[in-house]
């Protein structure tokens, strides 16, 4: 389907199906090659500067250009970056380029040139090649001799990659064998066969062979035990229910096996799980609570109840939150689970039951606490669902103890937001019966006497109780009027109904009105009286105001004083322009010019210098005076190096020295700047370029052209000298990173240097308090030797690391050239990499 034509608008060239899968298979094949991910598809991508991209018109040399854009845009591919486009799907790719590689097998390609393509020899091991594994598990699916060659050396490529379903069934076997024996003996090895691929192999056919392989003992690999398990599980394989259960009895076995053994059952709804759920909520021996917990997570709800539940909860040790973890996971089980709501409320009462039996009041915040935190999520999930059914003061009761005693330590907020989502949405009446739910578990815990303090208990932030006017006002107001309440109770009612007044502007007539309501009580009309007093806080609220209006105001003044002198100058050199870039004046305008300059635009603020700004301001006879007076300001300055600046100020500089790199800017307008330049201008406007912030300044390419001794005189010393000094904890170097970014020209003028340094091994380690700093000072030369480096320097890099991989260096400088050895020869890195293991099993070996 993705290489039909396309129906949404006219294709450049018509193009078959049969001819679209040939090329697609062509270009696939060039793409797993030259591991470049990405295809050109037009003049645009040339000018991305990362790696290139693959030329179609070198694959497709004998296809029209217009044949070719037609199947680059066909739905196959999809857009990479600018003027580039990519395989849609990485697994399509590789079956094309199999497809490919098994056409030049039926034109008489020989066996052993395939072998030699995809496989390395290594230490008298045939293996296949990193990046050519998912190839040759489709090719494994047509050539026999792939497949053989497979199952000998490495089975795991059968099972993990291609499409194992299409193996016929004789060859299923014989890859299981061959995996079970190649890797079944030993520890963990990391194999992991990928969720997908198991359900593609697994059949209810391959039950002699995981039974003949599991008896036969071979199997200690934990990685080969769990493919088994998973194959049972996968395949329903009810042949295999014995050994699935067998693991499950046995305490020898990890947890994770015990718990995928369970789960296989369960695919086989096998009749016994019913007897571990009882097992296990009776905290059997053979349970422990580690494996318990997970298999809880797999029975719950069909296969252990909930009475079964809560014996089980009772007995597990809570534990603090994680992803996967029982309080984690156990609130999501029961949001998803289709429960009867008697169920429901079985549930509730019997969370309730173990929160409350710990449930107490603290004089810390959060006052309210309980033995078992990790039960609130649940509690939370439940009560979410239950008040859908129904709002009694069972369900609100419950969902006001889920809501205040949640912490995030025990539990993420996922059950908690929906169930407060819900509690804040209840109609007036629902939430007034929740806020004396709340006022009575609260007082059944601690007496509040004070008002306020009750009031504010009761709706603390985040609360389940949060009251608002359009809601919760009329019946507030109501209850304070009720002169049969008691009158603690209308105390606290009347702190709500001050709290709730609609509109902040109108807050004093709004307290005012409540005074009706609470005549007959003295002590309410008092607190009603202190309330309208004038607070110190509002005393000092004016003050604050008064304070800031000042300030806005000096500051209006301070802007119109800035506009004031801008128009004054604008006049002067408007309308004075001799007298402006005088001799005498030339100076200070440039400054005050290059000043507003950097102020405006992006590209200003990188460069200082914008000639747009100039002549809209002014015109282009302006522009040109500002910029041969800048051109004399750079030459009559000599800007120091960090090396010969005074120990305390190698990381500052002069502002001026800014105004002159935005004056070579500005002389760099002209394309042939640089050659009317003598060496010594060259020399000292190379001194201005470590002050640009990041990197290198732009010009720096066509300085280097025409002056590149000037350049590497003055730059290369002062690297030579950065790279000499003492590191701390941090070894980044602003003119290494500017020479990393830099163009190829300008960086390789630098590489000799670099050379140099690692030649005299200057990336010694000397003490733990360089060793960070040191570490990422090496990673930055060899990443432009890397990325600018020729064929020789790459060759000596590459050797410079074999040499340094035989001395004893520490753990983060051997990484650092074991990565860098892998990047240069893969095969070299991986047999460094094989020693170092080696290496490191004899030292435990030993000691």
């Amino acid at each position: 389907m993705k290489l039909l034509p396309r129906e949404d608008r006219p294709e450049p060239a018509e193009l078959s199906v049969d001819r679209a899968i040939e090329g697609a298979s062509r270009l696939a094949l060039a793409v797993q090659m030259t591991r470049r991910l990405t295809i050109r598809h037009s003049a645009a991508s040339d000018a991305v500067d990362n790696e290139a991209a693959l030329d179609p018109a070198i694959i497709l040399s004998d296809w029209q250009p217009n044949e070719r854009k037609a199947l680059l845009e066909r739905p196959l591919f999809g857009f990479a970056s600018y003027g580039r486009v990519r395989f849609h799907h990485r697994s399509v790719a590789e079956y094309l380029a199999a497809e490919r590689l098994i056409a030049f097998r039926r034109q008489g390609m020989p066996f052993r040139a395939l072998k030699r393509l995809l496989f390395a020899e290594t230490k008298g091991s045939t293996i296949v090649r990193l990046s050519k594994r998912p190839v040759v598990g489709w090719l494994a699916l047509q050539v026999h001799e792939i497949f053989e060659l497979l199952r000998d050396n490495e089975p795991a490529v059968l099972l993990d990659e291609g499409d194992p379903e299409s193996l016929t069934q004789t060859q299923r076997n014989q890859a299981l064998h061959a995996y079970a024996e190649r890797y079944g003996l030993g520890g963990w090895r990391g194999l992991k066969v990928p969720h997908i691929q198991v359900h593609r192999f697994t059949s209810n056919e391959l039950a002699g062979e995981i039974d003949r392989i599991w008896r036969s003992g071979v199997v200690e690999n934990p990685d080969v035990r769990k493919v088994l398990i998973s194959l049972i599980e996968a395949g329903r394989i009810e042949a295999c229910a014995d050994i699935v259960f067998e693991i499950t009895q046995d305490i020898a076995a990890t947890t994770v096996e015990r718990i995928m053994a369970i789960d296989a059952l369960i695919a086989l709804d096998d009749e016994r799980l019913g007897t571990i759920a009882a097992r296990i909520a009776d905290a059997d021996d053979l349970w422990p609570d580690r494996i318990s917990r997970g298999a809880v997570l797999s029975l719950f709800p069909k296969y252990m109840s909930v009475e079964e539940l809560f014996r089980a909860l009772r007995w597990l040790k809570r534990e603090k939150r994680r992803a996967g973890s029982l309080n984690w996971q156990l609130p999501r089980l029961i949001a998803a689970s289709a429960f009867e709501p008697s169920v429901l409320e079985e549930l509730r009462d019997g969370l309730l039951a173990l929160i409350s039996e710990g449930l107490k009041w603290k004089k810390e915040w959060p006052h309210i606490t309980s033995d078992r935190p990790d039960l609130i999520g649940s509690l939370a999930a439940t009560c979410e669902r239950g008040l859908n059914i129904s709002q009694d003061e069972q369900w609100l009761y419950a969902g006001v103890i889920a809501l205040r005693l949640h912490q995030r330590d025990y539990g993420d907020d996922d059950p908690i937001k929906p169930l407060r989502e819900k509690l804040s949405n209840l109609n007036a009446v629902d939430s007034a019966r929740l806020f004396w739910v709340m006022d009575g578990l609260l007082q059944s815990l601690h007496e509040i006497k004070d008002p306020w303090r009750r009031f504010a208990e009761i709706t603390v932030y985040d609360g389940p109780v949060q009251l608002r006017p359009d809601r919760d006002l009329t019946w507030v107001s109501e209850a304070l009027g009720d002169t049969t309440r008691d009158a603690g109770e209308r105390a606290m009612l009347l702190e709500a109904a001050i709290s709730l007044s609609p509109d902040r502007d109108t807050w004093k007539e709004h307290v005012e009105g409540l005074r009706p309501l609470i005549e007959d009580e003295p002590s309410f009309v008092q607190r009603l009286d202190d309330w309208l007093k004038p607070s110190k806080h509002d005393k000092e609220h004016r003050r604050r105001e008064k304070r800031q209006a000042e300030r806005n105001k000096q500051e209006e003044r301070r802007k119109a004083k800035n506009h004031a002198s801008w128009v004054q100058f604008w006049r002067e050199v408007a309308n004075q322009p001799e007298n402006a870039f005088s001799t005498e004046q030339s100076w200070n305008t440039a400054w005050n010019l290059w000043r507003t300059m950097s102020h405006d635009g992006e590209d200003s603020r990188s460069s200082g210098w914008n000639r747009r700004f100039i002549e809209e301001q002014f015109n282009q006879e302006t522009a040109d005076k500002l910029r041969r007076a800048l051109m004399k300001i750079w030459r009559d300055d000599h800007p120091t190096f960090p090396s010969e600046r005074p120990e305390g100020k190698r990381n500052t500089f002069l502002v001026r020295w800014q105004l002159g790199l935005a004056s070579i800017y500005a002389e760099a307008e002209d394309p042939d700047w640089a050659t009317k330049l003598n060496d010594a201008e060259a020399e000292l406007a190379a001194r201005y370029a470590p002050i640009e912030l990041n990197g290198l300044p732009q010009w720096i390419e066509s300085l280097v052209d025409t002056h590149p001794n000037a350049v590497e005189r003055a730059l290369g010393n002062e690297l030579s000298w950065e790279l000499s000094q003492p590191l701390g904890e941090h070894g980044h170097s602003g003119l290494l990173q500017g020479i990393g970014y830099a163009p190829e020209r300008v960086a390789r003028l630098f590489l000799p240097r670099l050379e140099s340094w690692l030649d005299a091994g200057g990336e010694q380690i000397n003490g733990a308090d360089n060793a960070t700093g040191m570490t990422e000072r090496l990673r930055q030369v060899t990443r432009i030797i890397l990325k600018h480096g020729d064929a020789s320097e790459i060759e000596r890099l590459r050797e410079r690391a074999l040499q340094r991989l035989e001395q004893q260096l520490p753990f983060a400088l051997r990484i650092l050239w074991l990565s860098t050895l892998m990047r240069i020869d893969p095969q070299a890195g991986v047999e460094k990499l094989a020693d170092q293991i080696d290496l490191a099993t004899v030292f435990r070996t030993l000691f």
